[in-house]
């Protein structure tokens, strides 16, 4: 639960559709409003973070239920451009869809970048052990340092 935030969904009485959520901080009367997507559902997660403040994320649910127009025709959300419909069921499941993919590779792209981040910290271990006095490589170099010196003191 999040201290001294309220989040609270605004609908909107001249229009069907889904509102306006506010997040407002109840100690500075802080207001931000996010306008919702009508053409799809959204889960919105709120959380604290411990270097940024908030974490929102939000996650798609699918479409929103059919609501009633001011004069109780049922409306269906979707979105229209002059005469044709440009979000057909198909369409729909489509844009789910590409979301859902964008957000795999995204996340696939995430487990790349953890993956070189412990190649790297690997690599750094390698060349930290490589700088101890007792590893093979500093041994080595003590002996051919010993040996040119040897060489030297003969000459």
């Amino acid at each position: 639960m999040i201290s001294d935030f309220q989040i609270e969904r605004v609908h909107s009485s001249e229009r069907s559709d889904c509102g306006v959520l506010e997040v407002r901080n109840s100690k500075t009367n802080e207001c931000q409003q996010y306008r919702m997507f009508d053409h799809v559902l959204l889960k919105i997660y709120v959380s604290e973070t411990i270097a940024h403040g908030l974490n929102i994320r939000l996650e798609l649910v699918g479409l929103p239920k059919a609501t009633n127009d001011s004069r109780g025709k049922p409306v269906t959300a979707h979105t229209t451009t002059g005469n044709h419909s440009v979000c057909t069921p198909s369409l729909n499941t489509k844009l789910i869809k590409d979301v859902q993919d964008t957000d795999a590779e995204r996340r696939q792209k995430r487990e790349v970048s953890d993956q070189e981040h412990v190649d790297v910290s690997k690599r750094k271990q390698l060349i930290a052990q490589l700088h101890d006095c007792s590893s093979v490589y500093h041994r080595f170099h003590k002996l051919l340092r010993q040996s040119n010196e040897d060489e030297m003191e003969t000459n």
